[in-house]
C-alpha cells in the first residue's frame, strides 16, 4: 500500500520519514539524516537499491548543481571492452576523489594524476604494494614482459636512493 502524508510519500508505511520512503520492514529505531532524506529504502535485513540496464549501457548515479548538472558521478557497466567496470568520477579538471573517515579525516586523495595518503603531504604511504608493475616519477607505460616484475623510476638524478635502516648516513645513489 502507498500513503501520502503531507508532502511525503510512503510505500509500505503510513508514516514516511522523508520525501519518498520505501519500507519493506523496520530497520530499527533510526531516523534518517536530514541531509539525505529525500529517498529512504528500509528493510530489517539486507536493504538495497538496484539500477538495472543492458550489458552495453552505463548504470549511473549523477550529482549536479545549478552551475553544473553532472559535476560528479558513480557509474558501472557490464560489458566495457569485454570486462565489467565501475567508475567514481568528477567532470572537473581540478576535481578530486577522497576516501575519508571520522570527521573528514582524509585517508586517500586522488587529484589529477597524483595520489596522496593525507591532505597535508603527497605520497605519504607507509608502503606501496604493486602486483607486477610500479612506476615512480614517470609516465612511461608499463607493459607485460613475461613473468618478471618491473620498477620504473624517472626524474632527475639521483633516480633512486637507498638508505640503511639503522644508519641514515650510509646511502647509495643511482
Amino acid at each position: 500500500e502507498s500513503y501520502i502524508l503531507g508532502a511525503n510519500v510512503g510505500i509500505g508505511t503510513t508514516n514516511p520519514d522523508g520525501t519518498l520512503h520505501v519500507h519493506t520492514a523496520t530497520g530499527g529505531s533510526i531516523t534518517p539524516s536530514t541531509a539525505a532524506d529525500d529517498l529512504i529504502v528500509e528493510n530489517s535485513a539486507d536493504g538495497g537499491i538496484s539500477i538495472l540496464g543492458p550489458d552495453v549501457g552505463w548504470n549511473s548515479i549523477y550529482f549536479g548543481a545549478p552551475s553544473d548538472n553532472d559535476f560528479a558521478f558513480i557509474r558501472a557497466r557490464e560489458n566495457y571492452s569485454s570486462n565489467p567496470i565501475i567508475q567514481i568520477k568528477t567532470n572537473q579538471a581540478n576535481g578530486s576523489i577522497e576516501f575519508a573517515t571520522g570527521a573528514d579525516n582524509t585517508m586517500l586523495q586522488l587529484v589529477g594524476n597524483k595520489i596522496s595518503g593525507s591532505v597535508s603531504s603527497t605520497g605519504s604511504f607507509g608502503r606501496v604494494i604493486a602486483d607486477r608493475y610500479l612506476g615512480v616519477g614517470t609516465s612511461a607505460t608499463l607493459t607485460d614482459s613475461g613473468n618478471s616484475a618491473q620498477l620504473v623510476i624517472g626524474g632527475t638524478a639521483p633516480g633512486l636512493t637507498l638508505h640503511e635502516s639503522d644508519a641514515g648516513s650510509n646511502e647509495k645513489n643511482w
